[in-house]
């Protein structure tokens, strides 16, 4: 993927997310509660995020490229609560790029991951003092 078309996939990407968390929003306002996305995820190929994943080859910069547009997009909403992300398997040796395209593990993916979680929640309280 060039660095013109990760552009351009980017705030495509990013004006669709932020058109459906808009709407999201307007629901956990009117009712008053919090949102926790139960299964969120994408595979690491080429056709990630289109709904149209035949014969697509792997790309495992797309991957990281909307996880990332994922957390930047809700993290730090006060209606939001969290991810339940999918896939990650139990068989630890299920790493290859090639291998499950569900899986963020052994991917560039799975660090997306681990930096923004290492960071803290914009809804996490101090304890008191």
């Amino acid at each position: 993927m060039t660095r013109v078309w990760s552009s351009f996939l980017v705030l495509t990407v990013l004006a669709a997310v932020a058109r459906v968390a808009d709407r999201i929003e307007a629901v956990a306002l009117r009712v008053g509660k919090p949102v926790i996305f139960t299964e969120v995820g994408f595979p690491s190929i080429s056709a990630a995020g289109t709904g149209n994943h035949e014969g697509s080859p792997t790309d495992l910069e797309r991957q990281a490229l909307l996880y990332r547009i994922t957390f930047e997009t809700y993290w730090s909403r006060p209606w939001f609560h969290g991810f339940y992300w999918w896939k990650w398997f139990s068989d630890p040796g299920n790493t290859s790029p090639g291998g499950d395209v569900l899986t963020r593990r052994g991917k560039p993916t799975e660090g997306v991951v681990a930096a923004r979680y290492g960071k803290p929640s914009p809804r996490a309280r101090r304890p008191s003092q």
